[in-house]
């Protein structure tokens, strides 16, 4: 718990048809996310729709501030 740290700021709307999660931090650079999850080799083999990902700033003059996000279509996976 040395390296860990907690902030509490608003985030934007981060729709997608699952809840938030982080996938990845760069500490003091940015967080990366998705909003829905890949359902691939599962059950029919589609995707969630959309899949979205996602970067928030985690710089300390734009903390929490979303750098971009990108949906992608429902699609079959091969």
């Amino acid at each position: 718990m040395s390296r860990a740290y907690s902030w509490n700021v608003t985030l934007p709307n981060l729709s997608g048809n699952s809840a938030p999660a982080i996938v990845q931090i760069l500490p003091g650079d940015i967080i990366l996310g998705r909003s829905s999850a890949i359902a691939a080799g599962v059950g029919d083999k589609f995707t969630p729709e959309p899949f979205t990902i996602w970067a928030i700033s985690d710089k300390p003059s734009t903390r929490g501030q979303l750098l971009w996000k990108q949906s992608y279509p429902h699609h079959q996976l091969t």
